[in-house]
């Protein structure tokens, strides 16, 4: 009786295992190493005009999702990444562009995400230039980070290195902005 009661759970483990064909993923809070309990935030504002079909590209048009918004239910395959705003509700679908991203969906999840309070964030920055930030406007004056906050990182076929004194956004699919940077601060902006 023991016998046919160990082949039955050793048949059942192996069917489970060629059938099951799901892939084990890290939870985001695997990926940020934390824990579960652990409070996640977007890190910088992000564009959409349909919050179910959102680009990584983050095209500056439509309503934008601020910085510091507290998210939920944070899923992700091989290359899309979807999360709900705790404040509304509201569930929101960002598509990555794989063959222009240069970086793995776990990176990408790190560079929109964060778990640091954005409370902090916003003390270390003056409140004129953060009132600028949440109206997703980028001036001269602003540093890296703050103009990562406002427009969120550059993208990485366009800006290899964010040590480099010059980065990529666009606009659209068919226009760009260029930040130029001096000295860590934004010295000019060009539109193409």
């Amino acid at each position: 009786m023991y016998k046919k009661i160990i082949v039955f759970l050793w048949l059942s483990l192996v069917s489970c295992l060629v059938g099951c064909e799901t892939e084990w993923r890290p939870s985001v809070y695997d990926i940020f190493q934390v824990p579960a309990t652990t409070r996640i935030y977007l890190n910088s504002n992000h564009w959409y005009t349909d919050p179910l079909a959102m680009d990584s590209f983050n095209y500056q048009k439509g309503k934008i999702l601020p910085f510091g918004t507290e998210v939920v239910d944070v899923t992700y395959d091989d290359d899309s990444v979807s999360f709900v705003a705790k404040d509304t509700g509201t569930k929101f679908r960002i598509q990555l562009k794989k063959d222009y991203s240069m970086i793995t969906i776990e990176q990408y999840i790190k560079s929109i995400f964060m778990v640091k309070n954005p409370a902090e964030i916003e003390l270390s920055i003056k409140p004129t230039v953060y009132e600028k930030i949440t109206r997703g406007v980028v001036e001269r004056g602003m540093t890296k980070k703050e103009v990562v906050i406002a427009y969120g990182p550059p993208i990485k076929h366009r800006t290899p290195s964010m040590e480099s004194d010059t980065w990529i956004y666009y606009d659209s699919e068919l226009k760009t902005k260029r930040i130029v940077f001096k000295h860590g601060v934004v010295s000019l902006i060009l539109n193409y």
